[in-house]
């Protein structure tokens, strides 16, 4: 549902905000988005419906926290301060959503270190299971009109 999509949109920016590792001293130290962007590529961002709202919210946040180590997931006191100083209301499982999202973007920052991660929204787009899942109701549909 709508927390669903917006961890994937929060991992798929993670994904796009890290810079992969490189054996090669010479290699330009680049983000991903940043090197599609540079080769002229699109950034596919998955879709948030009406609930785009939480994501502007989290980036307004800040994404993530500045911890002693780096960054860190979004802390409840990071989230209350947010809200009292913009006076905007947060919902309870909207401020869960925000944990959830900090957390999963900080994953795919880190995650995509790794030169061989793929992106979090092709994998989802293309993930086997799901193509059966989908299908397999799409086929059912069908067959229940066909039926009638």
């Amino acid at each position: 549902g709508q927390r669903d999509a917006l961890t994937l949109y929060a991992s798929q920016l993670g994904w796009l905000h890290s810079t992969p590792k490189s054996d090669k001293a010479d290699d330009e130290k680049l983000s991903r988005l940043d090197t599609i962007v540079n080769n002229g590529g699109h950034v596919d961002m998955p879709g948030v419906g009406e609930c785009f709202y939480v994501a502007e919210m989290w980036q307004d946040m800040g994404l993530v926290s500045s911890g002693g180590m780096g960054p860190s997931c979004l802390s409840g006191v990071d989230i209350l301060a947010w809200q009292q100083g913009t006076q905007r209301p947060v919902l309870p499982w909207e401020f869960t959503t925000i944990r959830d999202m900090s957390m999963s973007y900080l994953t795919m920052l880190h995650e995509g270190e790794k030169p061989e991660t793929g992106s979090p929204l092709a994998e989802r787009i293309y993930d086997p299971e799901e193509f059966e899942k989908r299908l397999l109701a799409s086929l059912d549909s069908m067959i229940d009109k066909a039926d009638k």
